[in-house]
Order: structure tokens, then C-alpha cells, then sequence
């Protein structure tokens, strides 16, 4: 199974982090921020989100380690990696947390920021609907690997996260776009 290429597991913490939670690593490290007014994330059509978004978990991860990789000096590229950003499972409940189960939340994490740009947030029944699904998701893929149900706690504890961020460019709409193939 492909693991997340920027992922660094955080001995004697028992956490996985991307750097941007500030366990010591250098800005360099960090790599993408959560889209903001200063670093915007790309838009996608939602035919092309939806697309990456119910991809089975091992193909998304390909897909996101193919945009990870590419340089962030293109502008295109810099809003590719800020929306496939993630900050790990700091959500989930108080356990060890897996390569499988991180692979898991880096394809919730994107569902949350580029689904509700697609969507309009939670604010639209479509982001309504588009979180939940997300849940579902996340919550049936985790009983697969750890045998507990994380559905409650995606769906209570990452409301706030499922935002509209800033985007920049013309909508996306295929992956060629995506991964630079």
C-alpha cells in the first residue's frame, strides 16, 4: 500500500504530522498551508472532485503523492498542494494512529477543503450532503482497519473544518491537470 510521501511519524508522540502542527520541523518541512486569502487552493469542477473523492483510498494517495511532488515553483502546482493539504487525524479518538488510518484522513482532509468549495459548505444541502458522505466514508474505511467506528467522531469534531477556502485559477477538470501527466 503507498503511505503519504510527506508524512513524518512523530516517535515518543505516537502522531503522524505533516509539519504544519509545529512539532519542532522547519518551514521547509512544513510544505503547504490550508489554502488562505495568501496561499488559495485550485478549484475543481465537480465532476473532477468527485472523481478524486470517491477514489478507493490507495488510488487517491497515488494521486495526492504525484501532486506532492511536483514543483510548488508553478503557481498552478502551489494551489494543487494547499488543497491537498492535511493535518493528519488529529480528530480521531485517542489511539494509535496507522499509516492505513492516516492514509484515511488525508482523503477526508481533502473532501473537507476542496468539497465544500464545490459544494458551497455546509451552508448548501449539497455541502450538507458532500460532509456526510465524507463521514461515511472515513468512518466504513476506519472500521475496516481498526474495527471501531470513527463516523461519530468525523461527524461531531470537524464541522468547523468543512469550509469554503480561497481558490485561485479556473476550475480543474481533469487529472491530467491534477497530477502533471
Amino acid at each position: 500500500m503507498p503511505v503519504a510521501t510527506d508524512a513524518k511519524f512523530l516517535r515518543g508522540k505516537g502522531r503522524w504530522s505533516f509539519g504544519n502542527l509545529g512539532f519542532g520541523l522547519t518551514k521547509r518541512e512544513a510544505g503547504p498551508s490550508r489554502p488562505n486569502a495568501l496561499a488559495p487552493g485550485s478549484a475543481f469542477s465537480a465532476d473532477l472532485y468527485r472523481q478524486i473523492a470517491e477514489m478507493p483510498n490507495d488510488q487517491f494517495l497515488a494521486i495526492r503523492n504525484k501532486v506532492m511532488a511536483r514543483d510548488p515553483a508553478d503557481p498552478l502546482v502551489q494551489g494543487l498542494q494547499h488543497s491537498f493539504y492535511s493535518k493528519g487525524c488529529v480528530n480521531v479518538p485517542d489511539v494509535e494512529v496507522t499509516e492505513r488510518m492516516l492514509n484515511t484522513c488525508l482523503q477526508q482532509d481533502f473532501r473537507y477543503t476542496a468539497g465544500a468549495n464545490v459544494t458551497g459548505g455546509l451552508g448548501t444541502p449539497e455541502g450538507q450532503a458532500d460532509k456526510k458522505a465524507a463521514d461515511d466514508q472515513f468512518g466504513k474505511t476506519m472500521i475496516g482497519i481498526s474495527g471501531s467506528d470513527f463516523t461519530f467522531a468525523a461527524a461531531n469534531l470537524a464541522d468547523a473544518d468543512y469550509v469554503v477556502t480561497p481558490t485561485t485559477g479556473d476550475p480543474l477538470t481533469s487529472l491530467s491537470q491534477v497530477t502533471g501527466e
